[in-house]
């Protein structure tokens, strides 16, 4: 009797366990708090380059001022030294030539004679010294004079333009102004008988005036008489 109430109740509680509904988990909804309206992301500056360094004002422009130049103390002069010279050798610029034909040069350029007693520098020289004492006598007598200052005493021709012909016919004649010192320059003027005056340098010649008087006078003034026709080497010898 008690063991079929047992079973009895066994099986009556067995039932009720197995169909008793097994504890659902909870299924109550979470309390969702409204956080309120969604604030946008704060925007992010763009990055930025880096700043050039600060740079020191720039000083306004001043004018530059002189420099003011130390005191210099007075130096005693003092004596140069003796420096040991050698005696010139004089020269006399009046010297007679002993042969015929020997050629002469000045400042490179030879140049031959004919004829004549004197050297083309001691003509020069005689004629230098006669323009600054003044000495006169040659009135119409240009080709006198340069005869005089070469010391010829034979082949005188009349006038200056047979002097000039006869020149260029023994190749004494050049027809060009590069005339070396102590030529003899020609010119064909109104007076027929032309004109000649000797070159002494650095464009001047030694001539007559219309008073007869010696001077010394630019050559380039002698082309207002006429044309020029060259100049010549001192030939005193045969046509």
């Amino acid at each position: 009797m008690k063991l079929r109430h047992k079973i009895i109740g066994t099986a009556a509680v067995l039932p009720v366990m197995m169909t008793a509904p097994a504890m659902a988990e909870d299924t109550t909804p979470p309390i969702v708090v409204d956080p309120g309206p969604v604030q946008p992301p704060a925007p992010v500056d763009p990055p930025v380059d880096p700043v050039d360094p600060p740079v020191d004002p720039v000083d306004p422009p001043v004018d530059p001022v002189d420099p003011v130049d130390p005191p210099v103390e007075p130096v005693a002069p003092t004596e140069p030294a003796p420096v040991a010279s050698t005696p010139a050798a004089t020269v006399n610029p009046v010297v007679k030539r002993k042969r015929v034909g020997i050629r002469t040069s000045r400042g490179g350029v030879s140049m031959r004679t004919r004829g004549t007693r004197y050297t083309p520098m001691a003509a020069v020289y005689r004629l230098t010294q006669w323009a600054r004492s003044g000495r006169s006598g040659y009135r119409n007598g240009c080709l006198r004079l340069v005869d005089d200052a070469y010391g010829i005493s034979a082949g005188r021709t009349s006038t200056a333009l047979r002097q000039w012909f006869r020149a260029r016919s023994a190749g004494y004649g050049h027809k060009n102004r590069y005339a070396p010192i102590g030529a003899q320059l020609f010119w064909r003027t109104s007076n027929p008988a032309g004109h000649v005056a000797t070159y002494i340098g650095r464009g001047l010649v030694v001539t007559n005036v219309g008073s007869g008087r010696v001077k010394i006078v630019s050559w380039r003034t002698l082309d207002r008489w006429g044309p020029y026709l060259g100049w010549a080497e001192p030939y005193y010898g045969r046509a």
